[in-house]
């Protein structure tokens, strides 16, 4: 196991499916230790709703280079617009996080 991979991120693993459910502050805080910055919140970056529910479908291909430039925008601490699921591709790619479903549900 790599420093890397060493992040703990809480999620719970539903069925056969490789498909995971995260609390919203805690993939905040997660994005922030993996990227050393001070403050993510994907409630802004999503525009999410309180009560709703979301899905991120997360991969290891290669990104575009729009989501390579909303990825690097993240890590120099920019609130970027809709970019959860590049962020999260990314994390994957590094070995932070597996590939698969993730289901989020905002409340406050």
């Amino acid at each position: 196991m790599t420093e890397q991979t060493k992040l703990p991120l809480k999620t719970e693993r539903l069925g056969a499916l490789v498909c995971f459910r995260v609390k919203f502050y805690e993939l905040d805080e997660f994005i922030e230790r993996a990227y050393g910055i001070s403050s993510y919140s994907l409630l802004a970056a999503q525009e999410w709703v309180n009560g709703s529910k979301y899905y991120v479908e997360v991969n290891v291909n290669p990104p575009s280079v729009f989501d390579t430039d909303k990825v690097e925008a993240v890590k120099a601490g920019e609130e970027v617009y809709r970019s959860l699921p590049a962020v999260m591709n990314d994390l994957a790619r590094r070995g932070f996080i597996e590939a698969g479903i993730y289901l989020i549900d905002p409340y406050w």
